[in-house]
């Protein structure tokens, strides 16, 4: 599918806005190296980046060296912790723009839940009827991919950056964090505003952050 025919479904489907989600440490990578990168990317340069229970599975399907956006920011909808990390890099759709040259394609669902056995068309929608009627802003396991890309996709489309608030508990990991992701920031010249998350008391996240201490220090070393 064209990049302009994914959009225009995306847009009427009220998506204005792709997240992506990320441990502190990769983060600080994607911003001192002038965008997003690719895992596989990131792992042939040999640059800082935390371990995924799902790299497994994205090189078993050919998948490690895609980027990968959500159509909504998980940690708010689902009202719990993203398991990929605590910085939410928050684009505007237009960022599609930049990456018209690469294949887009979205999941059908999780990559998490394929089988070898289930043929490419079925893992990703395969044309833009399919795509309009079987997309689902929120939909989890709907997952827009850029492709095979091992070029940073740039902060050019980037609105913020949201770090997640881990309480009074883990105020010494997140002052870290923040600092390192703030000045990282600064000193590569990117002019974004850093949101802090303050979840209200219903978010499982409180307890996740609050009960485990080395939980919280994981999420948000710096190193």
């Amino acid at each position: 599918m064209k990049v302009a025919e994914v959009k225009k479904v995306l847009i009427h489907k009220g998506v204005t806005e792709l997240f992506h989600v990320n441990s502190v440490i990769t983060s600080l990578t994607f911003i001192n190296n002038g965008g997003l990168l690719s895992r596989e990317t990131v792992e042939e340069y040999n640059l800082p980046q935390t371990d995924q229970k799902s790299d497994g599975i994205d090189k078993k399907f050919n998948i490690y060296n895609d980027i990968f956006f959500d159509s909504v920011d998980i940690h708010e909808r689902a009202k719990d912790v993203n398991n990929y990390g605590v910085i939410t890099f928050v684009y505007s759709v237009d960022v599609l723009d930049e990456v018209a040259d690469y294949d887009i394609c979205i999941t059908q669902e999780n990559p998490a839940n394929w089988d070898e056995d289930i043929p490419y068309e079925e893992r990703y929608f395969p044309d833009v009827d399919s795509l309009y009627y079987g997309f689902h802003k929120g939909d989890f396991g709907n997952h827009i991919t850029v492709r095979n890309i091992s070029k940073p996709i740039s902060f050019q489309y980037l609105k913020k950056i949201i770090i997640d608030n881990p309480g009074e508990d883990g105020q010494k990991y997140f002052s870290l964090a923040y600092e390192a992701i703030k000045d990282s920031i600064e000193n590569n010249n990117i002019n974004v505003p850093i949101e802090i998350r303050e979840c209200p008391p219903k978010c499982k996240c409180h307890q996740k952050y609050e009960t485990n201490i080395g939980f919280t220090y994981y999420r948000f070393k710096i190193r």
